[in-house]
């Protein structure tokens, strides 16, 4: 609420929280999740690395796994208990493949239209 413009700050978490869930986080509850800032402004969550880029209205966020091994984070716990539902790395990169095609039929019917 104190930033400059508050509606995009609060848009670049809602896209660093929903970066979360898809990169493996087993939560279903965005107000469960709660993003620190360190004192240079960067976002933090234990077992991630986030990134978060504004420009005009729009806000992206990236979302990694931090487990040293590429795979699911372990045992994250802040404001609760959270564990990474299951399918393991094998499972992670099907759904991340999956991911990237859905994205790039949408872009071709996007400039098809």
């Amino acid at each position: 609420i104190l930033q400059p413009d508050a509606y995009a700050s609060f848009a670049g978490l809602f896209t660093a929280k929903e970066a979360m869930v898809k990169a493996g986080l087993g939560v279903r509850s965005f107000h469960m999740i709660e993003i620190a800032h360190t004192p240079e402004g960067k976002p933090v969550f234990p077992g991630y690395q986030l990134s978060i880029a504004h420009a005009g209205p729009v806000a992206v966020a990236v979302a990694i796994a931090d487990d040293g091994a590429g795979g699911r984070a372990e045992g994250i716990n802040t404001a609760g208990s959270f564990q990474p539902q299951g399918g393991g790395q094998k499972g992670g990169r099907l759904v991340s493949w999956l991911a990237l095609l859905l994205s790039i039929v949408a872009i071709i019917l996007i400039f098809t239209r």
